[in-house]
């Protein structure tokens, strides 16, 4: 077995096309070779895929219409039906089993009995967010920077930057203040401290 996946590793190299996604995840999926070369045959079926991200084995993918950013990570198991674009930027942990849903159905019962087709809006993931294990992204979300989706969350809304969101359906729980918000913070405490002594 380890020397048929050599020989296939070989054609693909030799092979200067891109690859069919199927192709590309069924060697990502099963090769026994080591997680750089098969992520090197990812990367010739999904272009979007940074050199410098790293994925865990198995990953269930759609189609072509994926980006992820430099020092990403995506665990385990995790299903991405990707009818329309999803991004996801520098610095991301999503953890096992993570479900990012750009595909859906109309949610009306007649208007889904007359047109069964599946319909998509796009997801953007931004940078430095932290997607808990079994969380679910629906179609049309766009979560911003310094997020972090608590694990079994259901994002079914836009989450603003720095802020935790958990639940069915996913809600708010806790704000960071940015980093300028602090910086005013500190000043203030300076200027009383200086007020007082």
């Amino acid at each position: 077995m380890m020397i048929y996946d050599f020989l296939r590793y070989a054609v693909f190299r030799w092979v200067r096309r891109t690859l069919p996604v199927q192709t590309s995840l069924h060697f990502f999926n099963h090769s026994a070779l080591s997680q750089s070369k098969r992520m090197r045959v990812l990367r010739r079926g999904l272009k979007g895929i940074s050199r410098r991200a790293t994925i865990a084995a198995p990953l269930t993918i759609e189609c072509a219409d994926f980006e992820i950013g430099r020092n990403s990570f995506i665990n385990a198991g995790c299903i991405i039906l990707n009818g329309a674009m999803v991004q996801i930027g520098d610095g991301t942990l999503i953890g096992p089993a993570v479900k990012i849903c750009a595909t859906y159905h109309h949610a009306d019962p007649i208007e889904r009995a007359q047109d069964r087709s599946a319909l998509s809006k796009p997801i953007t993931i931004g940078n430095n967010v932290w997607i808990g294990a079994g969380a679910t992204i629906c179609a049309g979300v766009t979560i911003e920077d310094d997020v972090v989706v608590a694990a079994g969350a259901v994002v079914t809304r836009d989450v603003p930057r720095r802020a935790l969101v958990a639940g069915v359906p996913a809600m708010i729980k806790k704000r960071w203040p940015s980093a300028r918000e602090l910086g005013d913070h500190h000043a203030d405490d300076t200027v009383r401290f200086r007020q007082s002594a």
